[in-house]
């Protein structure tokens, strides 16, 4: 009996120590369970901390987007009004400290081509031309020189490269809010890169109509009044003429037109009656008619053209018409730079030397010398033909330069005056007109 009893006890020990043990175990389980958790929300906490601040990156980079997208939508807001208004000129306003009180007229000398920088009272900028593709470097430069730093209107009056040719530079250069120009079409690869450096820039191109008139400043305007039409077989008599008016002062910027156009101009009963006229085509005898100078009347008379050029431009019989009408004359040629300054209602050149011109004798070659303020003298161009016919070159039949819109015959004496690198050779007549070239007067291909 009293070893039954032991076995009990014995027994109810072993099982009081087992349930001990099992509750041991069990609290350390749970508190490991508990040291896993805590552990796992350390983790949990730390992987939020970095999401959160991701989260604020994310958020801050969001908001520099929204920023960004904001000024795109703007732009893009500010070039579907200009599409919109595409026929009228749009331009912000030049940021400037200085006030000006003159307009300012510049006929910058790019040699045998054209170039015209016109500057506001106001700060705003027109550049009409800019001269052939050489003349860029020194184009940028002088615009720099006048503080310009925008192009509010830029006006290519065709697709000449003595024309066009600077104006790649110049959108490369500076910020250009408009471009005018003739809407003619060329084959030549300066006028396809014009094209292709405006469309890169992204550039407001204004569609324009005969004798429509633009704002540009407090009693500023200017009216398109040529070309009357245009035609891609005749690209001078397809250029932009532009009247310009400040108060009472007045300027007609003719580019290449010819006695054709300007007869049409005149035609039209545009306004064209002006203080200063900036000659059409480099002074040839193609243009300033008589009827034409009349209408004009200018006072001043600016010609564009380069030292020494191969053309014999100004021609003679312009400068003898200029001087009959009274006009005062001033030549890129043989002054350089020339700048004409008006308040409106006075013109005042600041920078030129007169040119005076003294009818001579004729030779037996029916050339004119021309008597100038400067030693140099230039033979014309004459309507004489040269009666020699040369054989066909191996290259061509005609010849020109690539910086110019004339052919000659080969033996034409104004060939020898074209550079190597220049030559560009036709195989026929047709083949130089259909490229956009004019017969020489002199030798008459």
């Amino acid at each position: 009996m009293r070893l039954n009893r032991v076995f009990h006890l014995f027994t109810s020990l072993i099982i009081i120590l087992s349930f001990a043990l099992a509750l041991t175990s069990c609290e350390k389980s749970q508190n490991n369970s508990v040291e896993s958790e805590t552990k796992i929300i350390e983790i949990e906490k730390t992987s939020t901390t970095e999401e959160t601040e991701a989260e604020e990156i994310s958020t801050n980079s969001q908001e520099t987007s929204v920023e960004t997208t904001t000024i795109t939508n703007e732009e893009k807001e500010n070039k579907t009004l200009q599409d919109e208004i595409a026929t009228e000129v749009t331009y912000t306003k030049t940021e400037t400290t200085e006030k000006k009180s003159s307009l300012k007229v510049h006929f910058i000398n790019v040699g045998q081509g054209d170039s015209i920088l016109i500057q506001t009272p106001e700060g705003n900028t027109m550049l009409i031309d800019g001269g052939p593709r050489d003349s860029g470097a020194k184009l940028i430069s002088y615009l720099k020189k006048q503080g310009v730093n925008k192009i509010n209107v830029m006006v290519a009056t065709h697709p000449h490269e003595d024309h066009i040719g600077g104006l790649i530079n110049v959108i490369n250069s500076f910020m250009v809010d408009n471009v005018i120009d003739s809407g003619v079409r060329h084959t030549t690869k300066t006028y396809k890169d014009y094209l292709t450096t405006i469309q890169s820039k992204d550039i407001n191109y204004v569609n324009w109509t005969v004798g429509q008139q633009f704002e540009f400043g407090k009693n500023i305007t200017f009216t398109i009044v040529g070309p009357t039409t245009k035609n891609s077989s005749d690209l001078n008599n397809s250029s932009i003429v532009i009247f310009f008016k400040y108060n009472k002062n007045t300027f007609l910027f003719a580019g290449d037109a010819e006695s054709t156009e300007e007869g049409k101009i005149i035609s039209s009963k545009a306004n064209i009656n002006s203080d200063v006229l900036k000659v059409g085509h480099h002074g040839s005898d193609s243009s300033c008619c008589s009827k034409f100078l009349k209408a004009v009347s200018p006072t001043i008379a600016v010609i564009s053209s380069g030292k020494s050029n191969s053309y014999g431009h100004p021609n003679d019989l312009t400068l003898k018409n200029l001087t009959n009408i009274g006009a005062k004359i001033y030549r890129t040629d043989l002054t350089g730079n020339i700048v004409i300054e008006s308040d409106g209602n006075t013109t005042t050149v600041t920078l030129g030397k007169l040119y005076i011109y003294v009818e001579t004798k004729a030779t037996e070659t029916s050339q004119v010398a021309e008597t100038t303020q400067s030693p140099e003298t230039t033979a014309t161009e004459t309507t004489v033909t040269e009666t020699t016919q040369e054989q066909p070159s191996q290259q061509g039949v005609y010849v020109g330069s690539i910086k110019s819109d004339v052919f000659h015959h080969p033996n034409c004496r104004y060939v020898k005056n074209i550079l190597p690198e220049n030559i560009i050779w036709f195989v026929s007549r047709e083949d130089a007109l259909s490229k956009g070239y004019r017969p020489c007067k002199v030798c008459n291909p």
